[in-house]
């Protein structure tokens, strides 16, 4: 019998659901100020998108102070649940995660995923 992905991914975010709290995914991008002349330049604009997450902190046996740094933490994201936030979103490298009012650089996306079915992403994130 082959596995079950789809029911996998529901009992991911009951869970994270569960034992997280929210967070929001800031994405920076840049718009034309005007479509007829893009020599005028863009204009910066922000898309938020409000997610459960659960936050962990490193082990210090995986603190190598490179790719991990002291202070860096792991965010457990559902993935049902960033595809079911307004918007539609896909965790990226160049987001920032605000948690409680503080800004947090996401430095490496992970997919969890068994087969095709993305199951939940980490994200590891940096104070900065």
């Amino acid at each position: 019998m082959a596995p079950n992905y789809a029911r996998l991914a529901l009992t991911a975010q009951r869970l994270i659901e569960g034992a997280g709290a929210s967070v929001t995914v800031v994405r920076q991008s840049r718009a034309l100020v005007d479509a007829d002349a893009p020599h005028r330049g863009y204009t910066p604009s922000e898309a938020t998108y409000s997610v459960i997450a659960v936050e962990k902190d490193y082990k210090e046996s995986s603190i190598d102070g490179e790719s991990i740094k002291v202070g860096d933490k792991k965010l457990v994201i559902a993935a049902l649940s960033v595809s079911q936030a307004v918007g539609s979103f896909t965790p990226k490298r160049a987001d920032t995660i605000r948690i409680s009012s503080k800004d947090w650089q996401v430095v490496v996306v992970t997919e969890k995923k068994p087969g095709d079915t993305v199951i939940s992403y980490e994200l590891q994130v940096r104070s900065g």
